[in-house]
Order: C-alpha cells, then sequence, then structure tokens
C-alpha cells in the first residue's frame, strides 16, 4: 500500500527468538523537500510545522472516530478538510490525497464510500504521524 513499508527485519534476541518488524520508508511517506517547499523554503518553519502537524495528531483521530460514529459528516468534513491541507504541508502526499477523496466524499454525501475508506485512512494518518516523530 503506496510503499509504506520497504522489507521486513529480523532481530535475533537472545539468539533463539526472532522478531519481525516493519520498517517504515520514510522517503515513500513524508516528501521532505516538498513539504519545506509549501513552508516557503524555510527548513526551520518546516520542523515547527511537523512538530505542530505531530501534537494535533492523536486529537484529530479522536475526532474523525467520534464524527464517524455520530454520523456527523458535517465535521468529519471539516476535519478530514484540515488533514489534507496540513499533510500537504508536511510532505506526506499520499495521505493528503486520500484525504481531499475523503473530503469530497463527504461534501456530496457518498458515506458508503467514508464507512469504506476511512478505517485505511485513519491507519495511514498513525503511520505518517509515527515516521514524522522519528
Amino acid at each position: 500500500m503506496f510503499g509504506l513499508f520497504r522489507k521486513k527485519e529480523k532481530e535475533v534476541v537472545d539468539e533463539a527468538v526472532v522478531i519481525e518488524e516493519e520498517v517504515f520508508d520514510e522517503a515513500a511517506v513524508i516528501d521532505k523537500e516538498t513539504g519545506i517547499t509549501y513552508c516557503g523554503g524555510m527548513e526551520e518553519l518546516y520542523d515547527e510545522v511537523v512538530e505542530e502537524y505531530c501534537a494535533q495528531g492523536a486529537d484529530y483521530i479522536e475526532q474523525i472516530r467520534k464524527f464517524v460514529s455520530e454520523q456527523d459528516w458535517k465535521n468529519y468534513q471539516i476535519v478530514v478538510h484540515g488533514i489534507k491541507s496540513s499533510s500537504l504541508t508536511v510532505g506526506a502526499v499520499a495521505l493528503s490525497e486520500k484525504a481531499k477523496a475523503l473530503e469530497m466524499a463527504a461534501k456530496s454525501d457518498q458515506i458508503d464510500y467514508i464507512l469504506a475508506e476511512n478505517d485505511s485512512f485513519l491507519s495511514s494518518y498513525q503511520k505518517v504521524l509515527k515516521v514524522l516523530k522519528q
């Protein structure tokens, strides 16, 4: 899915237990140059935007879940619009595109699409947040 993972790495623990760990391919998730471009070419500003983006992530995820459970599509649309814009600013282009599709679905009352795609969207959002926090 969108090349988010590059491989599985095996780690040997106590020479007997093998743990498989998914390793994020940061370049496939975040296009830092695009993010910096959206921040006027200022890397310091980009870093501040990333910090704020990560700080808001948990709240946005909670709000999205709440709005879906309450079938509050107007507020759902507002939140995914914000994620769409801010994701592009941090260089999470694929996530921004997913948010845009969900925003348009909410705008045109395509509830079945939202219900089918929302969990995948939230999973991608969490992966982006994880990569940015590294």
